[in-house]
């Protein structure tokens, strides 16, 4: 049976559409179980964070080269393959690039790892299968003033992803020394003991809060999650 591929296209971006604001909405009521969350009950067992971001950003590499390799009348176009070059170089950052240099970061549960992976497949379905099938940017599209002002934007959010990341992956590696030293003062030693003595879960909660400290330079001193930040720019 032939499948309209064009419908199928379309429905499966509505879909993802309804899914985002679905998503959004739960996410005001409830934290979504990752980072500081990520121990949260109920979402199957932890994954090394390494892993989990390879295994969940890879196949937006690996479904374009399927798609590429069949490519329809679209991929002759400088545009189109400038365009998909470009989707893919970020995912190669963060599939690869990222994972290998990332310091130890909270383990992954296995249904967030396996959700963020569905969304990979069905994000590059519908960017690769658009520009090798779909619609073809004419010849003349690279030289127009939105394509270029499209690159430099683009290009600034690659900027300010790999920069966040940058400064988020060396605080991780110092350790906070600042805060590590105010914890070994007598003082704090002393308050240590004393939690020794509360109940698990209060300790818990107290190990937790110390382990986060505030990044500090770029973008990340007026903007929450500037890395997540500087991929929505491109």
């Amino acid at each position: 049976m032939d499948i309209d591929k064009e419908l199928l296209h379309r429905s499966l971006a509505y879909a993802l559409l309804a899914l985002g604001i679905a998503a959004a909405i739960v996410l005001f009521v409830r934290p979504a179980p990752y980072g500081r969350y990520s121990e949260a009950m109920g979402w199957g067992p932890l994954i090394d964070a390494k892993l989990a971001w390879l295994i969940m950003e890879s196949p937006n590499v690996f479904v374009s080269a399927v798609l590429w390799n069949d490519a329809g009348f679209a991929t002759k176009s400088e545009a189109n393959q400038v365009l998909l070059g470009l989707f893919v170089l970020h995912y190669v950052n963060r599939s690869f690039i990222y994972p290998a240099r990332m310091a130890a970061g909270k383990p992954m549960p296995l249904c967030i790892m396996l959700m963020a992976c569905s969304f990979s497949c069905c994000n590059d379905y519908l960017q690769t299968r658009y520009l090798t099938k779909f619609y073809i940017y004419p010849e003349t599209w690279v030289s127009s003033p939105e394509y270029i002002l499209g690159l430099l934007i683009f290009f600034a959010g690659f900027y300010m992803n790999l920069d966040s990341d940058y400064i988020l992956r060396e605080l991780r590696k110092k350790k906070c020394a600042k805060t590590k030293a105010d914890r070994e003062s007598p003082d704090s030693m002393r308050t240590r003991r004393q939690a020794n003595e509360e109940p698990e879960a209060e300790r818990n909660s107290v190990s937790q809060i110390s382990s986060y400290c505030i990044p500090r330079g770029g973008l990340v001193e007026y903007i929450s999650g500037a890395n997540f930040f500087g991929e929505m720019v491109e």
